[in-house]
């Protein structure tokens, strides 16, 4: 287990490198900068395209040629690919293009949030969907299992927003209820709650959708195997063959499906963040890529590359906790 663990630590600072380059030249693939981005958003046009500056250039392009050089952007990708990976290696992930701040403190001051509302969301669901799997499964093909079916089949097709908004608008035409702004809970926790719950509702229960089903057909599969007739041959009670020997064989695929659920978790941050106006990392990654503001993308895609190998690393270290059959050689 112990060396398992050391060679995947090995591979993380590897993975990292991979991504990150993958990520970045794909990034540079899109069409327009920051300063395209910032001269749209002044109007840079009309009367300077008519004044010729030095090199041939027209007043408006001689300054974004200036503005490009001083973000750094006028150099080759994988120039500014090493200029980036050497700054991050001394610890400095850059500043962001929009206000001049540096990336840590924006992530800083965003993480809080996001992280409350993935926990939250990843615990809701586990709580939401393991128990209507089994409940689904102990008693199949009755309307009891019907009707959990029907629901996670919605939770599966609908798409975040949707539901977001479904509730958003339920709760501000019938209650008049507007989300108050984000607290640490440790300051305000009703106010913090109020804030986080319905975003933390909605992601729960479209990550419960596949983990219910899951649930569900693992837990009728193992009930038809050979050990299972045998133990109820041998006259052992159905409720301790469900729970002691059905359920300890059928949880191991959930357990890789909770944490692959993570990356549905965070696309579906991001979404929810943006519908209920919480100021998290979902919120700012929407705002840095509609202004091409690529330092904090970039982060953002490390930081998360980070949390889903930790996640899936967790997830097989759980393997061996789960079933002592599995080994790690």
């Amino acid at each position: 287990m112990g060396t398992y663990i050391v060679r995947r630590l090995l591979l993380f600072p590897v993975t990292l490198f991979l991504l990150s380059i993958f990520f970045f030249f794909m990034l540079r693939t899109i069409p327009g900068d920051f300063v395209d981005y910032l001269f749209t958003q002044e109007g840079g046009s009309g009367s300077y395209q008519r004044i010729t500056g030095q090199k041939g250039e027209t007043v408006q392009q001689e300054y974004e040629r200036i503005v490009r050089e001083s973000y750094g952007l006028d150099k080759p990708v994988h120039v500014q690919y090493f200029r980036w990976m050497g700054h991050i290696l001394r610890g400095d992930f850059g500043r962001s293009y929009s206000n001049e701040k540096r990336v840590i403190d924006v992530f800083k001051s965003r993480i809080p949030a996001s992280a409350q509302l993935g926990l939250m969301g990843l615990i809701g669901s586990v709580i939401i969907g393991i128990p209507l799997g089994i409940i689904s499964a102990r008693f199949p093909e009755t309307w009891l299992d019907n009707g959990l079916r029907m629901l996670a089949m919605t939770g599966l097709t609908v798409p975040h927003f949707v539901i977001a908004a479904l509730i958003l608008v339920f709760l501000s035409t019938t209650f008049h209820w507007i989300a108050p702004d984000f607290v640490y809970f440790w300051d305000n926790p009703r106010q913090n709650l109020t804030n986080i719950a319905f975003p933390a509702a909605v992601l729960s229960v479209t990550a419960a959708a596949p983990l219910m089903r899951l649930t569900r057909s693992q837990m009728l599969e193992v009930l038809s195997q050979d050990y299972i007739r045998t133990a109820r041959a041998k006259g052992l009670a159905e409720r301790t063959i469900f729970y002691r020997h059905a359920l300890r064989n059928a949880i191991l695929p959930v357990v890789t499906v909770v944490g692959l659920s993570l990356d549905r978790l965070i696309a579906g941050s991001v979404i929810v963040e943006v519908v209920f106006g919480i100021n998290g990392m979902g919120a700012a990654l929407v705002r840095a890529a509609s202004s091409r503001d690529f330092p904090v993308i970039q982060m953002f895609t490390l930081t998360i590359g980070s949390v889903i190998i930790l996640i899936n690393l967790i997830v097989d270290v759980t393997y061996g906790w789960i079933d002592p059959r599995v080994r790690y050689e």
